[in-house]
């Protein structure tokens, strides 16, 4: 609704980033629509743009009309942390989710190397933000947001020796959630600054 309520005062462009956000979105997590062992990433990549790129280009569109590419890197960083987060609920099915042969990164490459890629992703996105920063791109109260890394590696961290356990999925589904809530605040706050 808020989609089709903006698209009135903003335009057109408005509505299709609406749709295209919508239709990422279900159609990836639709039961009928089940990607192969190996392209299990096209389902993953359509959720990170569902939740990430796809809302923050439709709110900036909305306030200045026109987009280019420094917007669109500099979405991908909350994107990834969002997309984290979403990836930390699979830990609760993954073994399921593998007999099933459903297609999330944790079915394909276990909890394990999902984490460690999960840590190596939130590094890569902190340090994306870094970049933008130098680069010109993101003004230098951008740093507020790296007040949110330690929480997040401590949510992708996990002791490999043990097997992942319920209450520990759990613990990391708290964690994750906790970093991305505190990240989007801090990255609220980064912007007001400026």
């Amino acid at each position: 609704l808020a989609y089709l309520w903006l698209g009135l005062l903003a335009g057109w462009p408005l509505w299709f980033f609406g749709a295209l956000d919508l239709l990422l979105a279900v159609v990836s997590l639709l039961p009928a629509v089940r990607y192969s062992q190996r392209l299990w990433i096209v389902g993953d990549l359509a959720l990170l743009l569902a939740v990430g790129v796809l809302p923050a280009l439709g709110a900036y569109y909305i306030q200045v009309p026109t987009i280019d590419r420094w917007i669109v890197a500099g979405s991908i960083a909350p994107a990834l942390l969002v997309w984290l987060t979403l990836l930390s609920y699979n830990l609760l099915s993954w073994h399921r989710d593998w007999r099933l042969q459903r297609g999330t990164v944790v079915a394909a490459l276990g909890p394990e190397r999902a984490l460690d890629g999960a840590a190596v992703l939130s590094v890569a996105a902190f340090t994306s933000v870094l970049l933008l920063m130098a680069l010109g791109a993101l003004l230098f109260s951008a740093l507020l947001v790296l007040g949110a890394l330690p929480i997040f590696l401590r949510a992708f961290t996990h002791n490999s020796q043990q097997p992942l356990t319920q209450a520990k999925a759990m613990h990391i589904i708290d964690r994750s959630t906790q970093a991305t809530i505190l990240t989007g605040l801090l990255w609220m706050l980064a912007l007001w600054n400026g």
